[in-house]
């Protein structure tokens, strides 16, 4: 196991480089995102948990704020929220 200087919640290394990273400290919710390890709590990021726990990027289209992988909260301009539907954006019709 090697750990590099940059990357302090990498537990795993391929390498000693920086982006080298293979597994990350899971229990503090980080994940091997290119090589280095991310916390999942940034913007429009959440924790996948019909894929192993992982750290998943919301692509809901036309979304511009996620409130979950499944759910939007705020829509690109242009676009209307269905709150009290599927939480999914549409054009106004």
């Amino acid at each position: 196991q090697y750990r590099t200087m940059a990357d302090t919640n990498c537990v795993t290394c391929n390498n000693g480089s920086i982006g080298g990273c293979i597994l990350c400290n899971t229990a503090s919710k980080y994940y091997v995102v290119n090589g280095s390890c991310v916390l999942c709590n940034g913007v429009n990021m959440f924790i996948n948990i019909t894929n192993n726990y992982t750290c998943t990027l919301c692509t809901i289209p036309y979304c511009t704020t996620c409130s979950s992988l499944i759910a939007c909260s705020v829509c690109n301009s242009g676009y209307v929220l269905n709150s009290t539907g599927d939480r999914l954006c549409y054009t106004c019709s």
